[in-house]
């Protein structure tokens, strides 16, 4: 590899919707550039149809906007994947034009898993690239048959194809260690990495956490509005001089979650705020004196690296988290991991509550171990390494 190799992204998503890219692709690309590699980033900007085939130069990497044909998308979900097959050849295109030294594709689905079908020997040769393609995994997308187009086809092929793609690729990056165990029951490899997800480009040290608040950070598609409720109803019988701030969800979410607030007569109690951004919600994180991260346990949660637990130890809040997936492999010892039940919540938020030196001990190691382990820096360094094996 040379000392600026250079490495293609292709995402199937934009920079604005769903968060992949901003949240994930991005802080990866950027911290290889910081490493010295140049970078390009292809995405599928349906939210920004105005910059296709536009490159885009103002980070230190390009980002390129794949083009589509807008029309051809309403004419049903059968077009849609006309649609992705040609911007896949788009990006093959590119990708002999660019040489890039490495390929990195985001997700197993749409865009690039017809990039690594047709690169891998779907499109008979013609679409073959020589440099070598890995798949990044950071969801297990078989859980998310609800949001996807052709969702009755996906149901029953797409773990199937899911498994086709972990296989194909010539090795996989994965944000869980729950992703890491199905993905390695279908390669035959060990060309499987543990790559977390990244700090937020703002953090905070040792943040005050004296407001009597209870912060829940949720964007509410992980657990169902009246679970949380019914959580929230055990929480604040257990703090009587507490109150509980909701914090992420989209406005369509939220009249949800008021609803059940209602109908359990804790409204009075719980504030929810919408999504906001990075800024003020790190610094609503950073006064909180407890955070709970709530999922249920589902087969999504459980293969997500949940970025609002590392949003929280950014700020070196104390966190109480439930057991589902990530969370015990992201907070190690630096907070408190307990079973997704309500009265096993409200009694280890009611215990930190009142512990302000536990609370103190908790919210320095969570920080510490934030910038130590989940920093952009380690993460570009460890993808670089990652790449050295197979060029």
């Amino acid at each position: 590899m040379t000392t600026r190799p250079r490495v293609l992204f292709v995402s199937p998503f934009g920079l604005h919707r769903r968060g992949t890219v901003a949240h994930r692709i991005l802080p990866f690309a950027t911290a290889l550039a910081q490493q010295g590699a140049r970078v390009r980033i292809a995405i599928a900007g349906w939210d920004t149809p105005q910059d296709r085939r536009t490159i885009r130069t103002e980070l230190p990497l390009d980002i390129v906007h794949i083009p589509f044909p807008p029309k051809v998308l309403r004419r049903g979900d059968v077009s849609k994947v006309l649609v992705w097959i040609y911007m896949a050849r788009w990006v093959l295109d590119q990708a002999r034009t660019w040489a890039p030294d490495v390929i990195h594709l985001s997700k197993p689905v749409t865009v690039p898993f017809f990039f690594l079908a047709l690169a891998r020997g779907w499109g008979r040769g013609k679409w073959r690239v020589t440099a070598p393609v890995l798949l990044d995994c950071d969801d297990l997308e078989q859980a998310w048959v609800k949001d996807v187009p052709l969702a009755r086809v996906w149901r029953t092929f797409g773990p199937r194809l899911e498994a086709w793609a972990w296989r194909a690729a010539d090795g996989v990056t994965a944000a869980s260690h729950f992703l890491m165990e199905r993905i390695a029951q279908v390669r035959r490899d060990d060309h499987l990495w543990w790559v977390p997800n990244v700090l937020p480009p703002l953090h905070f040290v040792d943040g005050p956490h004296d407001h009597p608040r209870l912060v829940v950070p949720t964007r509410l598609l992980d657990i169902r509005p009246e679970v949380l409720a019914g959580w929230l109803g055990d929480v604040v019988r257990a703090l009587p001089a507490g109150n509980v701030l909701v914090i992420g969800p989209e406005r369509e979410q939220v009249n949800a979650l008021l609803a059940a607030l209602e109908r359990t007569m804790l409204r009075s109690r719980v504030a929810v705020v919408v999504r906001q951004k990075l800024r003020a919600y790190l610094d609503i994180l950073s006064t909180a004196r407890v955070g709970l991260y709530a999922v249920e346990n589902t087969l999504a949660a459980r293969a997500k690296c949940p970025r609002r637990v590392l949003d929280m130890m950014a700020v070196g809040l104390p966190t109480v988290a439930v057991d589902v997936g990530e969370p015990r492999w992201l907070l190690g010892d630096a907070g408190v991991v307990v079973p997704p039940v309500g009265e096993a919540i409200a009694g280890a938020v009611a215990d930190l509550w009142s512990d302000e030196e536990r609370r103190t001990v908790l919210g320095r190691r969570a920080y510490g171990r934030a910038r130590r382990e989940f920093a952009r820096a380690r993460a570009g360094r460890c993808l670089l390494e990652i790449y050295r094996m197979f060029v």
